[in-house]
């Protein structure tokens, strides 16, 4: 799928939606849709309800079985669980059917949303025989250059792969095939070959705090992904991408350092950038997924989830953007408890990822990006 500034990848459902020409030929918008979900339901129940939903709807993505999982790891109850879903599910399609689309043919539907349900059926066919493990080691290197597609793909696999640990069911165990469908459909590769080029001592953080920002007059508008496109043909943006040492740093530093950074950006920028706070939520994804890979594929990870979060800077960010942030103004626990009662998706989100962080680091600049984050919308 090529893309421009004014080519927003959008589905063609999403297009027939939004298109005035759908109605003037007498196309009707669907009807809101009612998940038929209990009062009573489960976790479990109310994710297999959202998997006959698609995973993307006419202006967005379909972020609520993401959601679930955070509210689910966030303490909140089945009740409040239910009471969200039936909301936010109003805007959702249901999903598309297609033939499983097999290993050997894999590789040319990677990038093609119109694949999407094809991919999600060969996946969980393998899924099927194959350990989700050895599935997720198997592929997920293929995968990672097109993290910043919106990062929807790699977000949705490790809320999956968090469900699927805490407890193995079929439905927990499908949500993972869904991610990992997700993350093939969605996969739009940014300019670079992360590490290419590598000038020894030259880090993932080190590079990003010297990314080169592209000039205001030449942005441009679109999805997460399209506002990106500004960054095709720029050397500048190529050159730090290549030139950056994987090797310069442990694994688990690099993380916890792009995380931080990634929410220093958002702050600083000091507004509701979408861009900008799924880089914190995209790249704190990497934490679940990296203990099944190899070292090597570990650092490639790290290169292209720094490349992610370059090109959300370089794109959409302010000069001095990680600059260190005061912290949050509340305890992590008042935060977390008005987090669970908020409606807004990446509230739940933001959340969780903070909660998580604190297993490595910590957590105050995430925790302060959702302050911020929470008094924007």
């Amino acid at each position: 799928m090529t893309m421009t500034g004014t080519h927003l990848l959008l589905s063609r459902r999403a297009f027939l939606h939004a298109s005035t020409a759908a109605v003037v030929l007498g196309l009707r918008c669907r009807p809101s849709l009612k998940l038929a979900i209990s009062a009573d339901a489960g976790y479990d129940d109310v994710l297999a309800a959202l998997q006959t939903t698609d995973i993307d709807y006419p202006g967005g993505a379909n972020h609520a079985p993401m959601a679930i999982e955070a509210l689910h790891a966030l303490g909140a109850s089945d009740a409040r669980i239910v009471e969200w879903t039936k909301h936010y599910s109003e805007k959702l399609e249901l999903a598309e059917t297609g033939a499983a689309i097999p290993p050997d043919d894999r590789a040319a539907a990677i990038g093609k949303l119109d694949k999407h349900a094809g991919l999600i059926a060969g996946y969980e066919e393998q899924l099927a025989t194959t350990d989700y493990k050895t599935l997720i080691a198997r592929e997920l290197p293929r995968l990672l250059s097109g993290t910043a597609a919106g990062w929807h793909g790699i977000i949705r696999l490790a809320h999956g792969v968090y469900a699927l640990e805490e407890n193995r069911s079929d439905v927990r165990l499908r949500e993972v095939a869904i991610g990992l469908g997700g993350f093939a459909a969605w996969s739009q590769p940014l300019p670079g070959v992360p590490g290419a080029r590598a000038v020894s001592g030259y880090d993932v953080l080190t590079a990003l705090e010297a990314t080169p920002l592209v000039p205001a007059a030449q942005r441009v508008g679109g999805n997460i992904y399209g506002r990106m496109a500004a960054l095709k043909g720029r050397s500048d943006f190529t050159d730090a991408v290549e030139t950056v040492d994987l090797a310069a740093l442990p694994v688990t530093d690099a993380v916890n350092g792009l995380v931080s950074l990634a929410a220093r950006i958002f702050v600083n920028e000091g507004k509701a950038n979408i861009a900008l706070i799924h880089a914190v939520t995209g790249t704190a994804a990497l934490r679940p997924l990296l203990p099944l890979l190899s070292e090597a594929d570990q650092r490639a990870a790290v290169g292209h989830a720094y490349q992610a979060v370059a090109a959300a800077y370089a794109s959409q960010g302010t000069a001095g953007g990680t600059a260190a942030i005061a912290g949050p103004s509340r305890s992590a626990d008042a935060i977390y408890a008005e987090s669970i009662a908020a409606e807004e998706e990446h509230v739940f989100k933001v959340a969780i990822t903070a909660r998580r962080e604190a297993e490595y680091q910590d957590p105050s600049d995430v925790l302060t990006a959702l302050e911020s984050w929470a008094k924007a919308v």
